[in-house]
């Protein structure tokens, strides 16, 4: 229970430490490998900071996310992904 919380809190409340300890304890949902991904770029900051996410476009849910949005990142795959057929 405490567990949901911590997560649904995202570190607001309560003791930072206790509540971020709990959240990295908590093990990655099963995931399936997505059959149609798709790929966009976002601005952490305008004009610096640029990034690419990975969406599965099936259930929407996000994948991953590439620290940059250059060619040779997303060429590169990422470790969430087997390889593309």
């Amino acid at each position: 229970m405490l567990e949901r919380v911590a997560v649904m809190l995202a570190g607001r409340a309560g003791s930072h430490s206790t509540l971020l300890r709990l959240i990295c304890h908590l093990q990655d949902p099963e995931t399936s490998t997505p059959r149609v991904l798709g790929i966009g770029d976002f601005v952490l900051r305008k004009g610096h900071n640029y990034g690419t996410i990975l969406l599965d476009v099936e259930t929407h849910q996000p994948v991953d996310l590439l620290p940059d949005r250059t060619t040779a990142t997303v060429a590169g795959g990422s470790p969430s992904i087997p390889a593309s057929r």
